[in-house]
């Protein structure tokens, strides 16, 4: 193999692909990424046996080939350059890359030693917009469980419908959920002979982080088959295992009706909810939301044996009975940094029932697309 190209397209490229791998002793060629020519373009991929990520830059090839090195050399040498182009030659079991100033010999492994990655198949389900898509993962990443036993809590649920696909995810104390339309359109007749079969699914949270990464510009193809999960653009392409199980059944938790609604300033919030949060820190992020007698303000105290107090009181729109709920002030931040409007509203029954929060549009129209869920901290 031998090829010229730009820096920082190869450094993009590389950066796409290196987020997955982890320290693999046990099989020490997971810890490299792949290099391979690709007709006119550089192929470079990685994988964890679970997820893979292929991803292309233009190139000027000179020969045919590849090889497979570890991440860190290249990016290391790459990161402290300022050559605008650079070159790359494998000899033997050594990929050599130098530019006008600078060169370096990494020891390698062959491609031949490296998991198979499958092709992407040339059919797929449907199309999606993929910044459409990318603004969704966002709010739905916020609520995965991390290491949970349950191990379909590690990941996030898919279910599909003839013109929109519900994604959602929970760690026990919070919900994300979010609703994704289909332009009928895009959608291949095989989609639905598909969902009849397979309503719903359950995909690994970072093949969602991969996908809101690296599949942003314009639309993304979508294909399941096989028990995988494939997704693509002209740029980039994402293989993954799905995780097995069935996603807990999260509708019939969620309540039907609320008596109590908070309209307000999503900022003005937040910063009354991170100050609070320099007290809360030590008494395991709790803190206290309340109405005022008139109704016009939200109330949120904070208290800490070790750090102090704090009471912010911020203009709001309250209307029902009245409240005292006790929160996680950091899942409370994460949900209204999952949202994209300027305001939002909060609606709450009694203090041992979830919390809803939503995004209100210039109208105080409500977004149908996100919704968080939150459940208070019940004190025995």
């Amino acid at each position: 193999m031998k090829f010229s190209i730009k820096r920082d397209n190869f450094r993009n490229a590389i950066s796409k692909v290196e987020r997955i791998l982890s320290k693999n002793p046990s099989l020490p060629i997971l810890n490299n990424i792949l290099i391979k020519t690709d007709k006119n373009r550089l192929l470079i991929a990685s994988t964890n046996l679970e997820i893979a990520v292929k991803t292309y830059a233009k190139a000027k090839i000179e020969k045919q080939g590849g090889i497979t090195i570890p991440v860190r050399m290249i990016n290391g040498f790459l990161g402290n350059i300022k050559d605008e182009v650079v070159e790359g030659e494998v000899v033997k079991d050594e990929f050599q890359i130098k530019t006008k100033k600078h060169q370096i010999k990494i020891k390698g492994m062959s491609l031949d030693d490296y998991p198979i990655i499958p092709e992407n198949p040339k059919e797929n389900y449907l199309k999606i917009e993929g910044e459409v898509f990318s603004e969704n993962i966002f709010g739905v990443l916020t609520s995965v469980a991390r290491g949970d036993t349950r191990q379909e809590l590690n990941g996030i649920n898919m279910v599909f419908k003839k013109n929109e696909i519900k994604i959602a995810a929970t760690d026990g104390y919070r919900l994300s959920e979010a609703i994704v339309k289909i332009d009928k359109e895009k959608i291949n007749e095989e989609y639905f002979v598909f969902i009849e079969n397979t309503p719903s699914l359950i995909v690994p949270a970072l093949t969602f982080s991969e996908i809101q990464k690296n599949l942003t510009e314009g639309e993304f193809e979508l294909m399941i088959k096989q028990n995988q999960l494939f997704a693509q653009n002209n740029n980039s392409r994402i293989i993954s295992k799905l995780i097995n199980g069935k996603y807990i059944d999260y509708e019939q938790i969620l309540p039907k009706k609320y008596s109590i609604e908070i309209k307000i300033n999503k900022t003005e919030l937040l910063d009354a909810l991170k100050i609070a949060s320099l007290v809360s820190r030590d008494n395991n992020n709790e803190i206290e939301i309340s109405n005022t007698k008139n109704k016009k303000e939200l109330e949120i105290k904070s208290f800490s044996g070790e750090t102090g107090e704090n009471i912010s009181k911020i203009s709001a729109n309250i209307s029902g009975d009245d409240f005292k709920v006790l929160f996680n002030s950091s899942y409370l931040i994460d949900g209204l940094n999952a949202t994209w409007e300027e305001d939002v509203v909060i609606k709450l029954n009694q203090e041992k029932s979830p919390a809803l929060v939503k995004g209100l549009n210039k109208q105080e129209k409500e977004n149908k697309k996100f919704s968080y869920v939150i459940m208070p901290i019940i004190k025995s």
